[in-house]
């Protein structure tokens, strides 16, 4: 009995000295490290609002800053507070459209042509943060907040329960300074107005745009854009589906909280804010990235709408796609937009291709091609359905005069690189654990890809740096500009013909042959050099 007595008291004890070493983890309602705020900082939002007036972007970006979020989100924010306080007034007013008459009613928001005050800020604030526990749900509320049912009452209504528990239904004004400093002290019944995450809105591709557009307007490294207005939808297309492709991972067309958190998105933002070059960042803004597809696009793009065919998309990468691949391509089993048709391909589509086409080793470029090579759509690859893939290959193979293995040794090869549970079958999971998958999806879906692969049984001696998509972008971008400085050279060469033809002519026919040189140039795709950008 003793010396279980005394077992007893030393697992106790180390019981003891284990849970007190452990720091702890679980925040149901947020954490205290994440709301403490910068005081200096915090000093000159509250000198900087002094005067009273309304604040704009600008003044937004110090106040992101100062509440721990990217200050590339200041448009949003100051949209949602705008549409927060309208609500308010709309509420409080009891009626349901709100119109300026000159007499203290506010505008609903519309666009950038918002007006919020200090005090509309203070309360703003708040309630957000009493509301949402941590940055990634305050972003999601901020980003989704043009969406005004789905966002703005989610806050009116913690708003309306916070204000009757604290001052009986009687609004209670603050200071700026209060307001970021001391609100912890409003949320003490935090643990029943903090938002589940089944609470938060989806984000949705329309969410981010103003986002972008913010980004493209204050980024330092974009200021070469500015002057080109009819390219930053483009450029937004391009970032908010590269988003959707990287973080989305159910393929639902809704980014949910739990996917965001699983992301770099704020941090990314936050890189952003610090790296003055956009082209360092790789994952989402890069403008080179964005080049190299807007210019792939552009090429097949014949008539310029924005759509290509299934015959446009056969030039893609000199012919390699084989015709049942771009079949079960239109076949839209891995469309994104809305725009997409079994005839036509839409430009976000084509950036959902090309990515999982030239780097096959992201899990979602795994599942694209997957769902291209399962026809029978079981969510099991058969022998039937990979035979049919290969044959196509074979066609193409010897139109070309080169000699092929049989199916029945390339599957082998196959099956011996994926080691499947199932021998009988091929499920997504053994092409995602094999580790080479590149080179299985290339034996099916891409004779040239499948040929180097052949050709070279060594690894490339560069694959650690970077991964395919970066090298396929820096090679492409370095063939994009190489042709660019030819075509400038001509260009200049062309120029001086054009001279002695006009003084030859005389002056009657100059102004014929200038507008005809101009239309020529307006044709070619330019890529950026020096601040240039791509005339389309």
């Amino acid at each position: 009995n003793n010396n279980n007595n005394n077992n007893n008291n030393n697992n106790n004890s180390h019981t003891t000295t284990v849970s007190s070493s452990v720091p702890r983890f679980f925040f149901p309602v947020g954490s205290k490290e994440e709301d403490k705020l910068d005081p200096s900082l915090v000093n000159e939002v509250e000198q900087a609002y002094t005067g009273g007036d309304d604040l704009q972007d600008g003044d937004f970006e110090l106040v992101c800053r100062v509440c721990g979020l990217s200050p590339f989100l200041a448009c949003d924010m100051r949209y949602a507070c705008a549409q927060f306080a309208w609500e308010q007034e709309q509420r409080r007013d009891d009626v349901d459209t709100i119109e300026k008459d000159g007499n203290g009613g506010r505008e609903k928001p519309k666009g950038d042509s918002v007006r919020v005050t200090a005090t509309d800020f203070c309360t703003f604030w708040r309630v957000l943060t009493s509301r949402f526990s941590d940055a990634y749900a305050r972003a999601v509320y901020l980003l989704s907040s043009c969406d005004q049912d789905a966002t703005a009452n989610v806050l009116i209504d913690a708003c309306d329960r916070g204000m009757n528990r604290r001052t009986g239904g009687k609004e209670k004004k603050i200071g700026l300074f209060s307001a970021l400093v001391n609100h912890k002290k409003y949320t003490a019944a935090r643990s029943n107005d903090v938002a589940r995450d089944k609470d938060l809105p989806r984000l949705l591709p329309r969410h981010f745009r103003r986002l972008i557009r913010y980004i493209v307007r204050t980024h330092r490294g974009l200021d070469f854009l500015k002057d080109s207005p009819e390219y930053h939808e483009r450029y937004a297309d391009t970032v908010i589906t590269r988003i959707f492709y990287s973080i989305n991972r159910c393929w639902s067309g809704e980014i949910s909280i739990k996917e965001l958190r699983r992301s770099r998105f704020l941090s990314v933002l936050d890189f952003l804010d610090e790296e003055a070059n956009i082209n360092k960042e790789l994952q989402y803004f890069s403008y080179e990235h964005f080049y190299v597809i807007y210019t792939s696009f552009w090429k097949l793009d014949r008539d310029r709408d924005l759509l290509i065919t299934s015959d446009e998309l056969k030039e893609y990468g000199e012919g390699g796609l084989s015709p049942l691949t771009i079949e079960r391509l239109f076949s839209g089993v891995v469309w994104r937009s809305s725009r997409s048709t079994t005839s036509h391909m839409s430009y976000c589509d084509f950036v959902y291709f090309i990515l999982s086409e030239e780097d096959k080793t992201t899990p979602t470029s795994i599942e694209y091609w997957f769902r291209v090579l399962d026809t029978d759509d079981d969510g099991v690859l058969s022998f039937y359905e990979m035979e049919k893939f290969y044959n196509e290959q074979v066609i193409l193979l010897s139109e070309l005069g080169i000699d092929h293995m049989p199916f029945v040794d390339t599957l082998c090869l196959v099956l011996d690189m994926l080691n499947p549970r199932v021998k009988s079958e091929v499920r997504l999971s053994d092409i995602k654990r094999c580790g080479l998958a590149p080179r299985v999806l290339n034996t099916f879906l891409n004779m040239n890809k499948y040929l180097d692969q052949e050709e070279s049984d060594e690894v490339d001696p560069e694959v650690d740096h970077g991964t395919p998509w970066t090298r396929f972008v820096s090679e492409e971008y370095a063939i994009l500009s190489a042709e660019e400085d030819e075509e400038d050279e001509d260009d200049y060469g062309d120029d001086f013909e054009d001279e002695d033809d006009e003084n030859d002519a005389g002056n009657d026919d100059s102004d014929d042959d200038d507008d005809d040189h101009n239309n020529k140039l307006a044709s070619k795709p330019k890529h950026k050099k020096l601040g240039r950008t791509p005339n389309f």
